[in-house]
């Protein structure tokens, strides 16, 4: 079996006020296990940074730009799985964001659609255990706070 080793990039977009915040989900189309709930995230084009990536992803897939990034917060999932002979080994590194608006336009090539969520819906909605880990990484650091405490929407 052959292994190759991919990264993926993504922000997760927040908005409201530090005690009381949602963030945006997306339900990606994957042909190998249908739909889920997941992060916006994808994989970086040649030469650009990790942020550079999470910022192109997450406009071209729900067309939000964020207003403010918390570079500061970072969570990095690994894990593994099998596509036909490949064993493809996968870290997904996201940032969190301040959205500008709830607004948002899905790219409905890669997403079925997109939504707001709570952090009990979304704790709810995410498809991957990892993913819960990711939120509740975001719920215990200071980026809610630090993104949003100057400026509710």
């Amino acid at each position: 079996m052959h292994t190759e080793q991919r990264h993926s990039y993504g922000i997760i977009p927040l908005i409201g006020t530090p005690d009381l915040f949602e963030v945006l989900l997306i339900e990606q189309k994957d042909p190998s296990i249908l739909h889920y709930w997941t992060f916006a995230k994808g994989t970086p084009e040649a030469g650009e940074t990790p942020l550079e990536t999470a910022e192109r992803e997450t406009r071209e897939e729900v067309g939000i730009v964020c207003e403010e990034i918390d570079t500061a917060f970072s969570f990095t999932e690994i894990y593994e799985f099998v596509r036909g002979d490949i064993l493809i080994q996968k870290s997904v590194t996201l940032f969190a964001g301040r959205a500008p608006s709830k607004d948002f336009v899905v790219q409905e090539k890669e997403v079925n659609r997109a939504k707001w969520c709570s952090l009990v819906e979304a704790e709810e909605l995410l498809y991957f255990r990892k993913s819960n880990d990711v939120l509740r990484a975001l719920v215990q650091s200071e980026a809610p706070s630090r993104l949003l405490g100057h400026k509710s929407v």
